[in-house]
């Protein structure tokens, strides 16, 4: 460590050079003496203010070499003010509170680079700080232009920098600050997620595949050990929900053999998100190609935390596991959706969008018949018509009869005399419409509330399928109640013809009675 005496047998020159005229330049000046020469002669003609900030080594070097504490001390002697924020660190916190007495006002900023001065004519800057030594580099200029920018920077920076007391407290007492922010600059983004990895013992991502060869391309190192301290034990490991499918099974296979744990969501959130022990990094950007992202929101806000963890594992208990997606992918089996929607609206137009592109076949059945009547007054019954004269899809419709069973039926055979449409007794209701489309995809919708007049208020919510196994289960369920009403219509049939029957044999009955007794008339009387 250099102490002040160690400048002492140094000369340091004197700036500008005697007899020399001031000019407007800019120049960069090597080696202890004109550096410190030159930030003796800066500090010297600050009249009003000198803004500065510096790196996490600077605030030793303000404290320790005598010529920069003097130079800050004569500034604020002349009337002047200064405002200063580094990176405030363990290591460098007990320069800083010595910092604090030398300047009128300290803030934090994480991250920064080098140091940069600005007074009202001059500007200096240096890209290489020392621990408690001064500086053998410096970048000056009174150029106007450029003292204005560095002015523009500084205020910037200073904008987002906090209090340098919240910051040492933080510090000395443990305490964490909060906070959520958006990270623009692609350095600060690279570290960001970098620090995330390393500071967590758990990561848990939900990415798109872009997110997966970013990973690979810049940070699958850092992943790989990681992993490697997982096999060992330490930490809890990786888990990552994805679309996994032909395009990216190479990539999550090499993810696989190394230990990542992975899922198999269809639907992603539009977020890709990073969540570790206390913070989260997350984005909109899909990172096609694995380019890295131009913008990232980071928080350590434990509401925030807990709000993604809880998407996460949502999704990831809904998910399928990555061995068994690829092994349907290699074996070219079309796996199943099944989707739950909530927003009755959503339910029915998804409803309306499966009859639209059928081709040969819908089967509804319907909860009520009121639920039918709502339909009808949505357009519902053009919708079939159309489906049925247009594209020649055959239809057939199961209702629960009521009073107006009769009449119902006559307005539908009299719009679309090609829907064939069956009532289903009343001890056969049910709570739940069944849209079934070409025996490849289903909608079940939960009825409500049957008192509204609006199908939408009616209804609650609804789940979709393209299982085939869910769907040929359904659709054996209307084919039974399709067959039963045959059986009940038949079974009317042969009540009639018994009745008949019946009373013909009552007439035959009566006839024979009247033969009998006219005989026996005849022969008491001759």
């Amino acid at each position: 460590m250099v102490c002040e005496k160690d400048l002492s047998s140094l000369t340091i020159p004197s700036y500008p050079p005697s007899g020399a005229r001031k000019k407007n330049k800019s120049e960069i000046l090597y080696g202890i003496e004109k550096a410190v020469g030159r930030g003796v002669y800066f500090m010297s003609n600050v009249k009003e203010r000198m803004d500065i900030c510096f790196d996490h080594n600077a605030p030793s070097i303000v404290v320790k070499v005598r010529e920069y504490r003097n130079g800050y001390n004569d500034i604020r002697g002349r009337g002047g003010k200064i405002r200063a924020f580094t990176e405030i660190t363990k290591d460098n916190v007990v320069y800083c509170k010595e910092l604090m007495k030398l300047v009128d006002d300290l803030r934090h900023l994480d991250g920064v680079k080098g140091g940069i001065a600005v007074s009202e004519t001059e500007y200096m800057a240096t890209t290489i700080l020392e621990e408690a030594k001064p500086l053998t580099q410096v970048i000056y200029s009174n150029v106007r232009e450029v003292v204005e920018q560095g002015q523009y920077i500084f205020d910037t920076l200073w904008n987002t920098a906090i209090p340098a007391e919240l910051k040492i407290r933080e510090i000395e007492e443990g305490i964490t600050h909060y906070e959520s922010k958006v990270l623009e600059n692609p350095d600060e983004i690279f570290k960001q997620i970098v620090y995330l990895a390393e500071t967590s013992t758990e990561l848990l991502i939900v990415s798109s595949f872009g997110g997966m060869q970013l990973i690979y391309n810049s940070f699958f190192d850092l992943y790989k050990n990681i992993l490697y301290k997982y096999k060992k034990g330490e930490g809890k490991g990786i888990k990552w929900i994805c679309s996994i499918n032909e395009e990216s099974i190479d990539l999550v296979k090499i993810f696989l053999k190394l230990g990542m744990k992975l899922r198999h969501v269809k639907s992603l959130t539009p977020m890709n998100f990073a969540i570790g022990d206390r913070e989260l990094n997350a984005t909109v950007e899909s990172m096609e190609g694995g380019k890295m992202v131009r913008s990232l929101l980071t928080s350590n806000e434990p509401i925030y935390v807990k709000h993604f963890s809880s998407i996460f594992e949502e999704l990831w208990n809904n998910g399928i596991d990555a061995d068994d997606r690829i092994r349907d992918i290699e074996e070219g089996i079309d796996p199943a959706d099944i989707e739950i929607i909530q927003n009755p609206k959503e339910g029915i137009n998804r409803a309306w969008s499966m009859i639209k592109t059928a081709k040969e076949e819908v089967l509804i059945m319907f909860s009520t018949s009121n639920v039918l009547h709502r339909q009808i007054q949505m357009g519902g019954l053009q919708l079939l018509k159309e489906a049925s004269e247009k594209y020649g899809v055959r239809i057939r419709l199961l209702i629960p009869a009521d009073e107006h069973i009769t009449s119902t039926i006559k307005q539908v055979k009299s719009t679309c005399p090609q829907i064939d449409i069956r009532s289903i007794e009343k001890s056969l209701h049910i709570r739940i419409t069944i849209v079934l489309v070409d025996e490849k995809e289903c909608i079940i919708v939960e009825l409500k509330d049957d008192t509204k007049g609006i199908s939408y208020s009616a209804a609650g919510l609804a789940t979709y399928s393209n299982s085939k196994s869910i769907v040929s289960s359904y659709a054996s369920i209307f084919e039974s109640f399709w067959r039963q009403t045959r059986l009940y219509e038949q079974l009317e049939e042969s009540n009639k013809q018994l009745e008949l029957a019946n009373e013909q044999l009552k007439v035959h009955d009566k006839m024979q009675k009247e033969f009998i007794n006219v005989a026996a008339h005849e022969l008491r009387t001759p």
